[in-house]
Formats: structure tokens, C-alpha cells, sequence
């Protein structure tokens, strides 16, 4: 696992460093970004193996918390990724003109892969449960209720704050602020984008 870096100092001056870095940081956005979907996809995987179980009869209510909790800790890698990627950016924002420049430019059409990347992951930031309508009870780091694409009577949908992610273990729907947005309001995912911003 790495280590968590440090938050970028505000006087912190990188002008020496500026055609270094203006190399550098795409790359490490870029590499974080997989990093970060393959994380999420092996978590998607587990909690999917968790329904399997709990609907063959295997698990129980407990049996489903343990190993719900065995998989947030194994994703802890998650937060330390979602640290470093904001070390990145703030490393951005300090290149001389960078942060001017993406507001000249957040109105142009043609945006290029690392501004796309950072829409991306501001959208990501929004809390999935903004958009949850009904009661949700908190356990830890996660919370539960019912779920809003099937009828069901025992709550079996999480949101897992720490992530911001979610997952259904009734009928193992789940994933990102994004694909919750696009299955609550039922758009795609250009719209679900647009209604994040």
C-alpha cells in the first residue's frame, strides 16, 4: 500500500519545477484514475460474491456485515489513491496560469482528456446520498436502507461514505455517484455529468 502524502503547502512555489511537472501530473491522474477502477471494480466483485451468498442461504445478516466490513477495509487503498489525487491537483493549481486557464476554458466545447479527467473526478466528489430519497441509518462508515430500484422490505442497500460508493446486496446493483445518478434519473452518462456539475 502507499503512503499517504502530505497536503501541498499554499506558499509552496513550483515555478522551477513547471515544465517538469506539467509532464508528470497527467500521467499520475491517469495512473491513479485505473488504479482507482480496478480498486473499485475488485470491491464491486467481492460485495457481489457477498449477495451470491446471501441470496443462496449461505450468509445471514451477520455473516453479510462481517464480510462487508472485511471488504471496506481491504479497499482502505481507495482513500490513500483519492489522497494522492488530490495532491496532484493541487500540485495543478499551483503551475502558474493553470487555474485561470481552466476557467477560460470551462466553457469550451473541446476539453482536453486531463480537463475531461477533472470534471470527472469533481463529479465523483458529490455524496450519492444527496440524491438518495427515503430514511437512511448509519453504521460506521456505511449507510443502509432500502433500496430504490427494487421492492424489498429489509433494507439491503449500503452507501459506503469513505468510497462514495454503493451497492445493493438484494439485487446486486452498485457503483459510483455517477451510475447512481444515471439509474435514479434515468440518463446517460453525459447527462448524469451535467446534472453532477
Amino acid at each position: 500500500m502507499m503512503d499517504t502524502p502530505q497536503r501541498v503547502d499554499p506558499n509552496l512555489d513550483v515555478s522551477m519545477f513547471e515544465d517538469g511537472l506539467r509532464e508528470t501530473i497527467p500521467e499520475k491522474i491517469q495512473e491513479l484514475n485505473k488504479k482507482m477502477d480496478d480498486l473499485v471494480d475488485a470491491h464491486d466483485k467481492w460485495l457481489m460474491a457477498v449477495a451470491d451468498l446471501r441470496k443462496a442461504g449461505k450468509l445471514d445478516e451477520s455473516g453479510v456485515y462481517f464480510w462487508t466490513l472485511h471488504a471496506e477495509i481491504k479497499f482502505i487503498e481507495y482513500d490513500v489513491c483519492k489522497k494522492w489525487l488530490q495532491y496532484w491537483l493541487g500540485l495543478y493549481d499551483k503551475l502558474p496560469g493553470e487555474k485561470q486557464k481552466r476557467i477560460e476554458t470551462s466553457g469550451n466545447k473541446k476539453k482536453t482528456e486531463f480537463e475531461r479527467e477533472l470534471e470527472l473526478e469533481q463529479a465523483k466528489k458529490t455524496p450519492i446520498d444527496n440524491f438518495y430519497v427515503g430514511q437512511l441509518r448509519s453504521s460506521g462508515s456505511r449507510l443502509a436502507g432500502k433500496c430504490p430500484f427494487h421492492e424489498e422490505r429489509t433494507p439491503s442497500f449500503f452507501i459506503f461514505t469513505n468510497t462514495n460508493t454503493w451497492h445493493c446486496f438484494g439485487c446486486g446493483a452498485g457503483g459510483d455517484v455517477i451510475s447512481f445518478v444515471m439509474k435514479i434519473q434515468n440518463i446517460n452518462f453525459k447527462q448524469a455529468l451535467e446534472f453532477l456539475r
